[in-house]
């Protein structure tokens, strides 16, 4: 894990085990700085680029969030990263988090609170 990632989920954290509510959701984190990330997020947010601006000007890490439903968040580790495992089921007490950052794609699991 670089210090980038590691700086990602440490700040979205809290918020993954909060925002996340429904079963078999995953709360997804997109590095604006990453060009993976941004293209996603640009698919996503016409507006990546001016937001990535706002944020990074705040002295934030730019990132764009979201949750997406266990099997699309699959199709899009099949389609960016196929050699990835599957995101299982989690429980009632878990969260998956996936974090797209320095070229690569991460998925763990965030104690829900």
């Amino acid at each position: 894990m670089t210090p980038r990632q590691k700086a990602l989920i440490d700040y979205h954290r809290d918020l993954a085990a909060f925002a996340v509510t429904k079963p078999d959701t995953v709360f997804v984190v997109l590095d604006l700085e990453d060009s993976q990330g941004y293209a996603i997020a640009k698919e996503l947010d016409a507006k990546s680029a001016e937001k990535r601006q706002i944020i990074a000007e705040s002295g934030s890490i730019p990132a764009f969030t979201l949750t997406l439903p266990r099997d699309q968040a699959n199709k899009l580790l099949t389609h960016g990263w196929p050699a990835s495992k599957h995101i299982p089921g989690a429980g009632r007490e878990m969260v998956p988090m996936m974090v797209i950052s320095d070229g690569r794609c991460m998925c763990l699991f965030i104690r829900r609170v």
